[in-house]
């Protein structure tokens, strides 16, 4: 799966925002799988690509992606992003 988590220039340096992608990368929600990020800072906004093995490591059952869990990672994504971003 591929995951784009980007920000206005404003919010943040390139280690920042990586931090927020590397704390999802890390949460419950992708425990046990293998998961990549990656930050950009060569366009005019700061994004991380977050690549993730969809085959659990530890079960080798396959990362189920529906609307229940894409709303459940944006919202992650969300609330990490502005807690960080206002804190």
């Amino acid at each position: 799966y591929h995951i784009v988590q980007s920000f206005a220039k404003e919010e943040g340096s390139a280690e920042q925002v990586h931090k927020l992608g590397v704390e999802l990368a890390n949460s419950k929600e992708f425990e046990n799988f293998q998961v990549a990020v990656i930050t950009h800072i060569d366009k005019g906004h700061l994004h991380n690509h977050i690549v993730v093995n969809s085959v659990n490591f530890e079960t080798g059952k396959k990362y189920v992606s529906n609307a229940i869990t894409i709303k459940n990672t944006i919202e992650n994504l969300t609330l990490r992003s502005l807690a960080y971003l206002f804190s």
